[in-house]
């Protein structure tokens, strides 16, 4: 596992505390919008195989959240091996073979959002927020720690 990949999966767990994860009738929600297609590359996603993806447009690590309206349906490649960290957008435009289709794919996921506006923000609780401020903590610690040990047995950058 990469740094980033693990410092996401830190991000993600709280999120998780913080912001509850999709229930089973927003995920469905994402599924119909999208016609089981991946947002960013319009494949089509078959659902019992499990190769659809609740992809976060922002990401955690970058202060994305959980909600619906940062919520596209992504093909297991899009997702799972080629968008990372990536800004959704740069993404989308490497997945587009010409300028329409960028706009187009652009402009539906722009409708998504706009359907399931972005949650009122709320105040954290003092334990929410120690939860948070500790969880930043250890990523810290966490990428100190790694780049220490990569010194140590000199793995590429």
């Amino acid at each position: 596992m990469r740094i980033s990949g693990a410092k996401n999966a830190m991000n993600r767990a709280i999120q998780d505390l913080l912001c509850r994860p999709l229930t089973t009738k927003e995920k469905n929600l994402v599924w119909e919008y999208f016609k089981s297609r991946c947002a960013y590359c319009d494949k089509r996603i078959n659902r019992a195989h499990r190769h659809g993806h609740m992809d976060h447009l922002d990401c955690s690590a970058t202060g994305g959240g959980n909600a619906i309206h940062n919520r596209v349906l992504a093909c297991k490649e899009c997702n799972g091996n080629e968008k990372r960290e990536q800004n959704w957008k740069r993404f989308l435009k490497s997945k587009c073979k010409d300028a329409e289709t960028f706009q187009h794919r652009l402009d539906n996921i722009k409708v998504w959002q706009k359907q399931c506006p972005k949650p009122i923000a709320t105040v954290l609780s003092t334990q929410a927020e120690k939860a948070k401020l500790a969880v930043e903590e250890a990523v810290k610690n966490f990428e100190e720690k790694f780049v220490h040990l990569r010194t140590l047995i000199r793995l590429p950058q």
